[in-house]
């Protein structure tokens, strides 16, 4: 009852992108990498434009249901809040109405399905490339573990 979770930043383990939103038994989540953008479309009806300033940062991922079975997704639900380090400074991803948005996707993955999500992050516009030293976490209530890239 009165446990003490440890959500500190010196965690040994890294978890994979699947079990950071709660599917690694199910489905497979592969980085494809990041590029720079003032604004981001996700379709032709949806975008996003960073404030004057700033750009983001954009993580893509691909998510693969490899089973034999539909897998509903619901990642708002789960909870995941995602933090990359970028460089010296260490920023929290946008949460975004974006249909496509890593932490917040809800949808069903087909069996054999790959659907592509990102992860929007707000940075200054002094960063012009993405650093090679990019790394990942995410907190699940309360508990904060890094994420394999």
């Amino acid at each position: 009852q009165g446990e003490v979770q440890n959500s500190g930043d010196a965690q040994d383990h890294a978890i994979s992108l699947a079990d950071a939103i709660g599917h690694g038994n199910d489905l497979s989540v592969t980085y494809e990498g990041a590029s720079i953008e003032q604004t981001y479309k996700s379709d032709e009806i949806s975008s996003v434009a960073a404030p004057n300033g700033s750009v983001y940062v954009v993580m893509k991922f691909q998510v693969t249901n490899n089973g034999q079975n539909d897998v509903s997704v619901d990642t708002l639900n789960y909870g995941p809040a995602f933090t990359a380090q970028i460089g010296d400074s260490s920023v929290k991803a946008e949460l975004t109405i974006l249909t496509n948005d890593f932490s917040t996707y809800q949808g069903t993955i087909a069996a054999g399905q790959t659907v592509e999500n990102v992860l929007l992050f707000k940075v200054p516009d002094s960063i012009t490339q993405i650093p090679d030293n990019v790394a990942l976490s995410v907190s699940v209530s309360g508990n904060t573990s890094k994420v394999g890239l």
